[in-house]
């Protein structure tokens, strides 16, 4: 079978998610707020080091993350934290959570305060599924 003939016959192919894509895809949302805290602890290799990109000069939020200090919302959230896991965590995972959240919560802020006009449409795709006929 040619590559061409293989190709045509799935350009008329339609690919539809699945509920399990959607809860997948909700499921990793719900753990966004959790990555930087993740992340944080990763450490690159002196390879991954040696092909960064000049760095962009620092935010003060990047150069000094022990002076973030966790607002009363976050000490909140925090503490929900500590009822329902605390047994299985340590001292250092919850500062490193509180900080966690600390950062959501002000990027939160900052999406708030972002001014939406009326003219501000979310984004709405309509799409017609084609499917099949029943025969009566």
């Amino acid at each position: 079978m040619s590559s061409s003939k293989a190709t045509s016959s799935l350009v008329g192919t339609k690919i539809r998610p699945t509920s399990q894509s959607r809860r997948r895809m909700v499921k990793a949302l719900a753990l966004a707020p959790f990555l930087p805290a993740v992340l944080s602890n990763v450490e690159l290799t002196p390879a991954q080091t040696q092909s960064k990109p000049e760095a962009k000069p620092a935010t003060p939020a990047q150069t000094a993350p022990q002076e973030l200090k966790p607002s009363p919302e976050a000490e909140a959230l925090a503490e929900v934290v500590k009822q329902r896991y605390g047994k299985y965590l340590t001292d250092e995972q919850m500062v490193e959570i509180k900080l966690g959240l600390e950062r959501g919560v002000r990027s939160r802020q900052r999406i708030r305060a972002f001014k939406l006009t009326n003219a501000d449409e979310p984004v709405t795709m309509f799409q017609a599924l084609d499917l099949p006929r029943v025969k009566s």
